[in-house]
């Protein structure tokens, strides 16, 4: 497989999202990484959706909804939307297994943990870590008021 196939492989970080770049040409991902980010991070009533008539193919999720408080209910929560927006993985065969840990490491983190089985392949596991303190910010002072 040439180092040019694939999908730009997108790092989802505590402070964003990161790309690596080799001699200007972004680093490739051959993996199921970037449908994941995807699932998990278009939001409901993405446009694109509008092109897919299979309901079960539709992707959107509330996973990276604003949370202001971290209790166990919005750990909860997480899990339920990870599990949500991950489902079309299962239905669409793109993943035989995912298993998905939702915990709460100290006050103002929630790391998602995220074992995922492409078929005939081996498990990979994701980390994806949220920021309370930045959900928190971001409720009482949104980005998009602050665009000029």
């Amino acid at each position: 497989m040439s180092v040019f196939q694939g999908d730009p492989a997108v790092k989802i970080t505590e402070n964003g999202a990161k790309m690596k770049f080799t001699d200007g040409q972004p680093v490739m991902d051959q993996g199921i990484e970037n449908a994941v980010q995807i699932s998990l991070f278009t939001k409901p009533g993405w446009w694109g959706n509008t092109l897919i008539r299979d309901v079960n193919k539709k992707i959107g999720s509330n996973y990276e909804k604003q949370r202001v408080i971290i209790d166990v209910d919005t750990l909860n929560d997480v899990r339920n939307d990870a599990n949500d927006a991950l489902k079309t993985m299962l239905d669409t065969r793109l993943a035989s297994q995912i298993d998905i840990i939702v915990n709460n490491p100290d006050l103002n983190h929630i790391n998602t943990y995220i074992k995922i089985k492409p078929p005939g392949q081996d498990a990979q596991e994701l980390l994806f870590l949220n920021n309370g303190i930045n959900w928190i910010n971001q409720s009482l002072n949104p980005a998009h008021e602050r665009m000029a």
